[in-house]
């Protein structure tokens, strides 16, 4: 049982190390898919937020597991992980805003070409 303050560190090696597999397991599904085979993965805005979300959470995964050596050993690879991590979930977060204001866009474009 682990105390609801703290790194709890369980709780967020468990719910990485789902993130991952989900991420690897879209990966699967767009190279057996005929859905996807038939699109290019480089214009799916889906191929690239589980491509974001891969690598940030992989980076998250390999600096919680390695934290104790990385901050007393080498606190700058350390410090470079978090950046980085932090710069790939700020554009996660971004490609999702994005994708909602085109989504509404699009809406209001169509409500737009039918009232005409």
């Amino acid at each position: 049982m682990e105390p609801l303050y703290g790194l709890q560190p369980i709780i967020g090696g468990t719910g990485n190390a789902c993130i991952i597999i989900a991420c690897c397991l879209f990966f699967v599904d767009l190279i057996t898919s005929d859905f996807y085979l038939e699109k290019d993965p480089l214009v799916l805005w889906q191929f690239w937020f589980a491509t974001l979300t891969l690598f940030q959470t992989s980076l998250v995964f390999l600096s919680e597991v390695s934290y104790e050596y990385l901050i007393f050993s080498n606190t700058s690879l350390y410090n470079s992980l978090v950046y980085i991590s932090q710069f790939l979930y700020t554009s996660t977060m971004g490609l999702i805003v994005a994708k909602f204001i085109s989504e509404l866009m699009l809406k209001s474009a169509k409500k737009i070409r039918q009232n005409a």
